[in-house]
């Protein structure tokens, strides 16, 4: 769970400002946004140096489309109860416990960095693509699209979404190890889609040429927009995140070891819908 500190350096590190350091919430604005976005502080009452209990305050505003957000994995949105604070200046305000009405909001914790991330590419409308969800979630709001297949189509469908099945065996039988490393442990090789598969038609689900064999690290990294590869197959790297990844041995002279003429317009998809600029 991040805290309100880790918070906090991670909205720095997307281009929000510190627009405002008021007492028990600090505030911070984006060119993209017309309000401020608050960040809860800790009271005068505790030793602790950050808060844990639901850090993020968005605007009350955004109640009528809450569902999209609290839909997000790892994204808990206390959608029940409005936080009540007088420092969440330019908020509506509402009568809570006192006579006088006071400044409201709507406070968020998530699980980890990309649940953040993810949340803040929704919200200011960064992200053409749908929002990374579980594989049974996407399955489920496919199911539509699934029906209209024949029991067997369907089965791979589902497991294609899952990293298993034909689709799992065609990758291996393509790339016989991971596609951009050395990595060989076919235990631990993630069967990844270039075009993800929420976002695919199920012809494009099912195609080898739309999946690359990728190792646990470049497997996140790539679904969630951190890399994406150029034509000749050169990584690109999110350069705010440049210095974590090579840490995680993600650096700019790894490529694809081939690429095929059928991946390029599902790599020019992932650059311009997936990669984060």
């Amino acid at each position: 769970m991040l805290n309100s500190i880790e918070i906090e350096e991670i909205l720095l590190r997307e281009e929000f400002e510190l627009h405002s350091n008021n007492e028990r919430a600090h505030g911070f604005t984006h060119n993209n946004l017309d309000w401020v976005l608050y960040v809860k502080t800790p009271s005068g009452n505790t030793k602790s140096l950050f808060v844990r209990d639901n850090p993020l305050v968005v605007t009350p505003r955004l109640i009528a489309e809450i569902d999209r957000y609290s839909a997000l994995c790892g994204v808990t949105v206390n959608a029940e109860n409005f936080y009540h604070n007088s420092n969440l200046k330019g908020y509506d305000k509402r009568i809570n416990k006192g006579k006088k009405p006071i400044e409201h909001g709507i406070d968020i914790s998530f699980d980890t960095d990309l649940a953040l991330l993810t949340f803040l590419d929704l919200l200011l409308g960064h992200s053409t693509r749908k929002p990374p969800a579980s594989a049974d979630a996407d399955i489920e709001s496919a199911e539509s699209e699934l029906k209209k297949e024949s029991k067997t189509t369907r089965l791979a469908l589902v497991e294609a979404r899952r990293g298993q099945g034909k689709y799992r065996d065609e990758l291996i039988d393509l790339w016989k190890l991971c596609s951009v490393s050395e990595f060989s442990m076919k235990e631990f090789l993630r069967a990844s889609h270039i075009k993800p598969w929420r976002d695919s038609s199920n012809s494009e689900r099912l195609d080898k040429f739309n999946g690359l064999l990728l190792n646990p690290i470049l497997d996140i990294a790539f679904d969630r927009g951190f890399v994406s590869f150029s034509d000749s197959g050169t990584i690109i790297i999110c350069e705010k995140y440049t210095d974590e990844l090579r840490t995680m041995g993600v650096h700019r002279e790894l490529k694809l070891k081939k690429v095929y003429p059928e991946q390029l317009r599902y790599l020019n998809w992932h650059r311009s819908h997936v990669l984060r600029k």
